[in-house]
């Protein structure tokens, strides 16, 4: 655990011989901890500081810096340089705002009640654990949390501004890391594997950080739907969760007599097949259709088309609401992004728009009247998917 990590709320929880859980919160946030850990944070990657990054943007520091211009109790030297002065001066200005915020990433465990013990039933084992602490860490990334493991007692670390799941999947780690302790794993793969996809943590933190991750997804509703169930898991790439798309897991954690261990092994397993990493590769850059939408009470609309993108040159226009792709009806934006992620590059799609009569109908392969809306039609366009990485961000 590095010294400087923020030690801000602890909060304990402590399993009494009835299986009740009690949650104290037990101390206030360090000042000059959480400084440091901030302008620490801010230097490994300040993109993913949250709320945080606001107090320390642009500020151009390393860690040489910090080493050369700040003392052991994180207090300015004498001659330090401008940047980190303005930068120390903006956190203490701000420094009840910061506070608040380090206060509110760990609020929701007054509501927890007896979560932590439904969680460890839902894990299918006994915590062995006498002592949990929760940490909030501003180095970590929105949904990715850690654990640190000595002896009886498990530390749990979440990002700023956590929530309910973020706890879920911290309390997770600690029972997968417990469950496997003492096992060796193809290390060098999965380091691999976890540099390709930017991991922000050791090779088997992650691991274990990915795999909390996927399996918190299930907690509260193990029959949310099958495809929005695909689509939180798929999306959830974007922040870097490696083992997310991996559906099984899910599904294992929640069948009957499933031991934590087996998905542990299986997803360590996935981490250095390249079956897998040829799954990663697809689901990292899905096909797009070269658009920008909004939900409407109409439905998907179009707002905006890329310069010779596939959709402006089959005919789609700004202002058209999305129907159907490929017969698929299509209301929110997950839902095209669902059904994406699962067309290849360079194949083509029927998109159904509807439309004013009054606009061209240019290129579409045909029409039909809307019946619905007097005043539209329904016009079918052949698009060519593209690849992801062939168009700005944002665009679908």
């Amino acid at each position: 655990m590095k010294k400087y990590l923020a030690s801000i709320v602890l909060i304990s929880i402590v399993f009494a011989s009835c299986g009740k859980t009690s949650i104290q919160i037990s101390n206030e946030p360090d000042w000059n901890t959480l400084k440091m850990s901030i302008l620490r944070a801010s230097i490994i990657n300040q993109s993913n500081l949250g709320q945080f990054g606001e107090y320390v943007s642009n500020a151009g520091l390393t860690s040489s810096d910090l080493e050369k211009y700040l003392d052991e109790n994180g207090s300015l030297k004498p001659n330090s340089p401008e940047n980190i002065i303005k930068t120390w001066q903006g956190l203490n200005q701000n420094r009840d705002a910061i506070i608040k915020i380090a206060k509110d990433s760990i609020t929701f465990a007054n509501n927890l009640g007896g979560r932590a013990e439904k969680i460890a039933n839902f894990a299918k084992t006994v915590l062995p654990f006498e002592n949990i602490t929760l940490q909030a860490d501003p180095s970590l990334p929105p949904g990715l949390t850690r654990a640190s493991i000595a002896g009886k007692t498990a530390v749990l670390f979440v990002p700023p501004m956590a929530g309910r799941e973020s706890f879920d999947s911290a309390l997770l780690n600690a029972i997968l890391q417990n469950a496997v302790s003492g096992k060796t794993y193809d290390m060098e793969s999965i380091k691999k594997v976890c540099q390709k996809y930017g991991a922000s943590l050791s090779p088997r933190e992650q691991v274990f950080a990915d795999l909390a991750f996927s399996l918190s997804t299930w907690i509260d509703n193990p029959d949310m739907p099958t495809d929005l169930r695909a689509y939180a898991l798929k999306s959830s790439l974007k922040y870097g969760h490696i083992f997310s798309p991996q559906l099984g897991y899910g599904d294992m954690s929640v069948m009957e007599n499933t031991k934590l261990e087996d998905i542990v092994d299986q997803a360590f397993a996935d981490c250095s097949n390249l079956k897998y990493l040829m799954l990663l590769d697809s689901l990292l850059n899905p096909g797009r259709l070269g658009i920008k939408v909004k939900e409407t009470s109409g439905g998907l609309e179009i707002d905006e088309l890329s310069l010779s993108g596939p959709s402006e040159q089959a005919g789609l226009l700004p202002g058209d609401i999305i129907v159907e792709i490929d017969t698929q009806k299509i209301t929110k934006i997950w839902e095209l992004e669902n059904l994406l992620y699962d067309k290849a590059a360079n194949q083509y799609v029927i998109v159904k728009v509807s439309r004013d009569k009054t606009f061209s109908r240019e290129k579409a392969t045909t029409f039909e009247d809307d019946p619905s809306h007097p005043s539209r039609q329904y016009l079918f366009y052949q698009v060519l998917i593209t690849p992801k990485n062939s168009l700005p961000e944002g665009v679908y």
